[in-house]
């Protein structure tokens, strides 16, 4: 799929991804190019995937451990400490406005919590942080932040930061990411908003500029939204997202091969996944399961294009509207708010390959016959609701909420199991004769959301 050319993606260029990799494994990848008005192009690449950040050894690192028995140890102990130094903080209450000028590990011990903890003042954002990385390849591991409305941030020079199994708590911006390849995973975030307010305000994760950024098995609450992505070749997966008071995850602005996977979108007092708009090509939502929303599972403003959705599940009350240039496969559309909405007038049009996808709805037509003046989803299938999950959970909207850690499990004889595609390196790893439509394949392990045990 082409990149769109702007002022700021300043390129003109075929994106693609692969996904299921082995971390740190090197690959020989062939790629072969087809242009239907001529010309096509071959070439091998040797590429090695990258390895997720480890704790140091702590039996050969230099460390120091701080106690809270004296006010401003921890601070003192951070401005201190050497390139590779790890410093083990005991339980207790810490100060904050903490700067990491060395790649250095800061880490709980072990023995009770660890608190940073501010007075979530807004007045000055500078002192308002509670740790600022100005270095790169520092870490933090174990750690509680807590009342600070910027509560982790990264300059522009701090790439490669890790902020692993910490818990952000009552920050109206947790983490916010100006730097480029960063790992957050595992963490617990809270927020400080109340979701039925309904505020546009307070970020769980922010990005900015920058590129490779890795958001994992993370747990958001409490956020206007919890992933706002501005960053292209980035990796989002295994995220649980709940009550919030804005959208689930907001691509606005990013860049060519955004991937989101296997996450859990539900109750959000706005919308889903926003495009507004998606500036570039391809955004790929794989296996993610989307309920509950205030207006829409897709927030699609400003002739956003370029998202391949395949195995999703998509719950919702209101009608469906399908972004431009969208290739669907094997997907789970709540169609009971009346048909999928498209645009069936624009020459852009061309772009929509739509097929194998599940629309519940009591209409009495066919998929077929419900995109039938662009010809598509000839495979696709129409089925009542009560047909087709395992549990009877009742799809809500806010204020009201969807059941915590909902999960759509395809009912046995559901007419959306093995009825899917086989995608080559997406739904090719599937029990029976074929693909389920949907985020879960039946007989498969459950997926898991939020922070790993």
């Amino acid at each position: 799929m082409r990149g769109y050319v702007s002022g700021r993606w300043k390129h003109n260029y075929l994106a693609g991804s692969i996904f299921w990799l082995k971390e740190g494994t090197e690959y020989e990848v062939k790629l072969v190019i087809n242009d239907p008005d001529g010309g096509e192009a071959t070439e091998a690449l040797s590429v090695k995937t990258r390895v997720y950040p480890k704790l140091p050894n702590l039996k050969t690192a230099k460390i120091t451990e701080v106690t809270p028995t004296t006010r401003g140890a921890l601070k003192r102990a951070v401005l201190a400490a050497k390139a590779g130094d790890v410093i083990l903080v005991h339980a207790g209450n810490y100060d904050g406005n903490l700067k990491i000028l060395v790649p250095i590990t800061v880490m709980a011990a072990g023995d009770g919590e660890v608190v940073i903890e501010g007075q979530n003042k807004t007045d000055n954002e500078n002192v308002a942080r509670g740790i600022d990385f100005k270095t790169a390849g520092a870490m933090i591991y174990g750690l509680t932040v807590k009342s600070f409305p910027y509560a982790i941030h990264t300059s522009k020079e701090a790439d490669n930061t890790s902020i692993m199994r910490c818990k952000i708590t009552n920050s109206h911006y947790a983490i916010v990411l100006k730097s480029k390849e960063n790992y957050v995973a595992d963490c617990e975030l809270i927020g400080d908003n109340d979701p039925a307010a309904g505020s546009f305000d307070g970020e769980g994760i922010q990005t900015y500029g920058g590129y490779g950024q890795v958001l994992c098995h993370n747990s958001f609450t409490k956020f206007a939204d919890p992933i706002s992505c501005e960053t292209p070749n980035s990796d989002i997966f295994g995220n649980d997202i709940y009550n919030t008071s804005d959208d689930g995850i907001e691509t606005d602005a990013s860049g060519p091969n955004l991937r989101i996977f296997n996450n859990r979108f539900l109750t959000c007092q706005h919308n889903g996944i926003s495009f507004q708009p998606y500036i570039g090509g391809p955004v790929y939502i794989v296996k993610n399961q989307v309920a509950g929303m205030q207006e829409n599972v897709f927030k699609n403003r400003y002739m956003s294009a370029g998202a391949i959705m395949i195995n999703n599940t998509f719950l919702n009350n209101t009608p469906v509207s399908l972004i431009m240039h969208i290739y669907s496969r094997n997907n789970i559309f709540a169609a009971w708010a009346g048909p999928v909405q498209y645009s069936d007038k624009s020459v852009l049009n061309l772009g929509y390959d739509l097929d194998y996808d599940c629309f519940l709805s009591k209409m009495k037509c066919s998929a077929a016959e419900m995109f039938e003046d662009i010809e598509q989803e000839k495979h696709g299938i129409l089925a009542r609701y009560e047909w087709f999950f395992s549990k009877d959970i009742e799809i809500v909207k806010p204020p009201k909420l969807m059941p915590i850690g909902a999960m759509f499990e395809l009912k046995d004889g559901s007419p959306a199991i093995d009825a899917g595609e086989i995608i080559p390196n997406i739904s090719d790893r599937f029990v029976g004769k074929a693909p389920d439509m949907g985020a879960i394949e039946k007989g498969a392990p459950m997926p898991l959301y939020g922070p790993r045990k």
